[in-house]
């Protein structure tokens, strides 16, 4: 059983005390370097109280451009009543004439002393980790999640602090300006759309999109055709909520194949679809695509395996959640407030991961009683925190649904009623419902919603 004493111990000999006074005496002595020291730094990144209380004192002279000596940092001390200015001088004089600082081995020693704090942080992360599992009181989905949460925290890579003017900055950014143009040229998680790429751009790391629409219009075609494309580059999560993953890889295969889905559901093929079938399911065998199928499974146990996978197998191209209202694991009795506490948990999600989140949410009911069934963000169903919440808001609408003799046939609008790094819009889509996918119209008159509203 860990102990408060054992992990203090073990926080002990994951300290780099010597190599801690190094750097301050280092400090101390050379005005100069200490420029280049101190961005490199966190306060935490000591381990001895004294020594975290004389950095912070030099990082707000060196923010203030005042000079660093041991008399300055002295009086500093004395004024914030950490200690008094003569024994704060003795302890400083200590540190610069009993401890050697070599200005070539700068690089080394600061690796030393963070790769010291990212272990103190593991033993912080196991004690915490030790009380969650003996706590009778809490869940397993509970102690997974934070678990999770503890161990990913200490991974993540350290996060720059130092200022730059924006003359500095330009080059760079004009370096990542191109590379950013070239990647819209080739974005590895453009959508498999053409016409959507061009007018709203590909989907980007850390966005939080959401897909709306009635039941039977093709929300789950939709996020599958877009997982599908993305997975030609990069791996993609699946969450079904309500299909299970045999009827996910009967709509893979039935889009891919050409096969009618329903061909699929009976099994029964024609000689040629069985050919079809067997090269399509060599071809998708050899994609990144993971499915879970789990009803009912929780926000918790979605973050712990999105978290799980992208540690095993890198960088998530895309994680599709179908749908919001299967979701289980709140602690909210008031489901609308379940809801929009799934929604900002999948917003960090995609921020911690780096990875675009795609939710699927229904909508509410109201939209039948309209004339114009074009849906709205407004019409989400029992989330308007979903509204806040996304980058992206993505509503589909076909008109035939509702109007079997509609002249649009089976165009589908797809309209992006809110974009956070972009224009809002729509474009058209040939929805195949045969083999449960949306195209590209070769050759399409104007819809509906085009005739009427062509500013849009």
């Amino acid at each position: 059983m860990t102990t408060i004493v054992s992990q203090i111990n073990q926080e002990q000999s994951t300290s780099c005390i010597e190599l801690e006074e190094a750097i301050l005496s280092g400090i101390l002595q050379f005005s100069e370097l200490s420029k280049e020291i101190l961005p490199l730094l966190e306060v935490e990144d000591f381990f001895h109280g004294m020594h975290q209380s004389i950095f912070e004192i030099c990082i707000l002279l060196y923010n203030e451009a005042v000079p660093i000596d041991i008399y300055i940092v002295a009086d500093s001390l004395d004024k914030h009543q950490i200690i008094d200015k003569s024994k704060a001088i003795l302890f400083l004089k200590r540190l610069v004439t009993e401890h050697f600082f070599s200005g070539v081995n700068v690089d080394a020693y600061v690796k030393r002393i963070k790769d010291a704090h990212r272990r103190r942080q593991l033993v912080n992360a196991a004690y915490r980790i030790n009380q969650l599992a003996t706590n009778n009181t809490l869940d397993l989905e509970r102690i997974y999640d934070e678990s999770e949460q503890s161990l990913f925290g200490v991974t993540r890579m350290d996060i720059s602090t130092d200022l730059k003017s924006v003359n500095e900055l330009v080059p760079g950014y004009l370096e990542r300006f191109d590379a950013r143009y070239e990647s819209q040229l080739n974005n590895p998680r453009a959508t498999g759309f053409p016409s959507f790429n061009n007018k709203f751009g590909s989907f980007r790391p850390g966005q939080f999109i959401v897909v709306g629409a009635r039941p039977s219009i093709g929300k789950t075609s939709f996020a599958l055709n877009v997982a599908r494309a993305i997975a030609n580059r990069m791996p993609v999560f699946i969450f079904s909520l309500e299909m299970s993953r045999d009827q996910v890889m009967d709509r893979l295969i039935s889009a891919d194949a050409e096969i009618a889905s329903t061909s699929l559901a009976l099994g029964k093929l024609t000689k040629e679809e069985s050919q079809r079938f067997l090269s399509t399911v060599a071809n998708i065998r050899k994609l990144p695509i993971h499915i879970n199928y789990h009803p009912g499974i929780s926000i918790q146990t979605i973050c712990a395996l999105s978290r799980g996978l992208q540690s095993r197998i890198g960088e998530l191209g895309l994680i599709v959640i179908d749908y919001l209202q299967l979701l289980g694991g709140g602690d909210h009795p008031n489901r609308v407030q379940e809801l929009a506490q799934f929604s900002r948990a999948l917003r960090a999600l995609a921020q911690e991961l780096c990875a675009p989140v795609m939710l699927v949410s229904q909508l509410n009911r109201e939209v039948e009683a309209r004339k114009d069934k074009r849906p709205m963000m407004s019409d989400l169903k029992y989330c308007g925190a979903l509204e806040q919440d996304a980058d992206m808001v993505i509503m589909l609408y076909r008109d035939k649904y509702y109007h079997p003799k509609s002249l649009d046939g089976d165009l589908a609008e797809v309209l992006v009623t809110k974009n956070r790094n972009g224009p809002v819009g729509m474009v058209n889509l040939q929805f195949d419902g045969e083999h449960t996918r949306f195209l590209e119209p070769s050759q399409r008159a104007k819809s509906s919603f085009e005739r009427k509203h062509d500013s849009f």
